[in-house]
């Protein structure tokens, strides 16, 4: 499922940023109101990008979305 959801996350961020490449190349304006949401969209899928599904379950650190787990030593 962590697989599904980061292939979305990159799915849907290609598509944003092709969105804002062609409204770019149409000569609209970085305050045009369009481009403004798409930025937003933009800087809100970087965010989801950077997150660990679960919080690594409580065993390990998030960094940057890859986990950093503790080594736990058996007795």
């Amino acid at each position: 499922m962590q697989d599904t959801c980061k292939n979305e996350v990159a799915r849907n961020s290609s598509v944003i940023e092709a969105s804002i490449a062609e409204l770019m190349a149409n000569g609209s304006e970085e305050s045009s109101e369009e481009l403004r949401m798409l930025r937003v969209l933009q800087n809100n899928m970087e965010e989801v990008d950077n997150l660990c599904m679960h919080s690594c379950s409580g065993k390990g650190e998030c960094i940057n979305g890859k986990y950093t787990f503790e080594l736990i030593a058996q007795a």
